[in-house]
């Protein structure tokens, strides 16, 4: 009985996992290097509010409130790298919020900033939903995917100095600004 209930509890977070991956949201972090310097260039200013839309596991958000002093909202809807982000949060005393939640369902009225690391096609659906309910002026960075539909964009270079033998990761991210 218990090996059943834990084979069922398997197959529903692997079905969850593979929806996230999907839908545009799988769970992929970006290296520390990396996002470091990202948020160096985005001139953030303490009590912004930064919003993470696939928070993963936290880590965007934490470094960019404990550096910078934002106000980090975080939506996540894979139970493993959001327990993690609410961990890692709770363990470093971080003010940064984690909701469980679905980013379509966001409010994004109140962001100054809003933060993506998606895949296509799921990034150009939610980039549509940014430009409709994001208001006038809010930053809106996509690590590694470029979104025609939120206009003019500025290359943010992240691996202009040093570059590792192996990267498998982007070494650019996309700023736009909701007009």
């Amino acid at each position: 009985m218990l090996l059943v209930f834990f084979g069922l509890i398997a197959v529903g977070l692997a079905g969850l996992f593979l929806w996230t991956w999907l839908s545009g949201g799988p769970y992929t972090p970006i290296p520390q290097r990396k996002l470091d310097r990202l948020l160096g260039e985005l001139r953030l200013r303490p009590g912004e509010r930064f919003y993470d839309l696939g928070a993963g596991d936290g880590r965007v958000l934490l470094t960019a409130a404990s550096r910078y002093g934002v106000d980090a909202i975080g939506y996540e809807l894979n139970p493993v790298p959001w327990l993690v982000s609410v961990c890692a949060g709770l363990l470093r005393r971080s003010k940064a919020k984690f909701r469980f939640n679905n980013f379509y369902m966001a409010d994004l009225e109140n962001a100054d900033i809003i933060f993506l690391h998606l895949i296509s096609p799921g990034i150009h659906r939610l980039a549509e939903v940014i430009r409709r309910r994001a208001r006038s002026g809010t930053r809106v960075v996509s690590y590694g995917v470029p979104l025609q539909e939120l206009g003019a964009e500025t290359v943010i270079a992240l691996d202009a100095d040093t570059k590792p033998l192996i990267d498998l990761f982007p070494d650019q991210a996309y700023l736009y600004r909701i007009p």
